[in-house]
């Protein structure tokens, strides 16, 4: 008789049992391969009786590797086939033999990967906290009252991806570097015998135009008072795209005298006239 579904020999999970020849008995002996075979459960096998499906534990039972039929079969019975389900013996694969070829593309999560266990080589560009520079002004620089001047801070005391040119202290945000920076420029000043300081402004350049900045107004002070030598820093965190140019800049308001941007050639600590940049991860 006819059945839905596929062959039976395609049944890749499944096993078909060595023929039976009914006769008038309920009970018959499961075999494979003329071995006896034990399944799992009653509802493991598929049993067709004269063309029907039988219903497990209420047609036939199993105990064993005997099948028995809820009555005796006779001569003119046809046992068509019984397909028996084989469970699946699971193995944990020996060292080595998993590659990248046998994992999914999104395997493994971040879940699966222990505390502390991945270097810097293997972290993204986009979570490393680069690009980043810091530079310093190497000597002293006269400057004009009263003039918003674009500072060139030529010294480098590191600089890997070579983004800032000291030639023009100018730093470039190179390709895979957009993001927000932290962003620190502070310059030293003073001046000739004499002068006043009327105001003094730090200020951040970004593609040519004048942005964040910080400013300072003075009373009474002169360049051989308490104000001699003092620092005017702006710290500040600035979004970027690639190809977006910042800079330092100064403005000094003074009467009597020269300012001075003050310079160093062995800068140590903070207390300098400096320029540093770096992007910040996970924002």
């Amino acid at each position: 008789m006819a059945y839905l579904g596929r062959g039976i020999e395609n049944l890749s999970d499944r096993v078909v049992l060595d023929a039976l020849t009914a006769s008038a008995t309920a009970s018959y002996t499961l075999q494979l391969n003329s071995v006896n075979f034990v399944p799992s459960s009653a509802s493991s096998l598929t049993v067709s009786l004269n063309g029907v499906i039988q219903k497990p534990d209420s047609s036939y039972t199993v105990s064993g590797s005997t099948l028995t039929f809820s009555s005796a079969l006779t001569s003119s019975d046809s046992i068509d086939f019984i397909i028996a389900e084989r469970g699946i013996t699971l193995q944990t694969p020996s060292a080595g033999s998993v590659n990248t070829d046998q994992l999914a593309a999104t395997a493994v999560t971040n879940a699966k990967i222990a505390n502390s266990t991945i270097d810097v080589a293997k972290v993204a560009d986009s979570l490393k906290m680069k690009p980043i520079f810091k530079a310093y002004k190497s000597a002293n620089t006269n400057l004009s009252s009263a003039v918003s001047t674009i500072v060139v801070y030529n010294g480098i005391l590191y600089n890997p991806q070579s983004a800032y040119d000291a030639s023009t202290g100018k730093f470039t945000v190179p390709s895979g570097g957009a993001g927000f920076y932290f962003i620190d420029i502070c310059n030293r000043v003073t001046g000739s015998s004499g002068l006043s300081f009327v105001s003094a402004t730090t200020g951040l350049v970004v593609n040519g135009s004048n942005e964040d900045y910080f400013s300072h107004s003075y009373t009474n002070s002169t360049s051989t008072g308490n104000f001699n030598n003092d620092q005017i820093g702006l710290t500040t965190i600035r979004e970027l795209a690639v190809g977006d140019e910042v800079q330092g800049r100064i403005n000094l308001t003074v009467t009597g005298g020269t300012p001075i941007l003050v310079g160093s050639s062995a800068p140590s600590g903070g207390a300098v006239t400096r320029f540093s940049m770096f992007r910040l991860i996970g924002v």
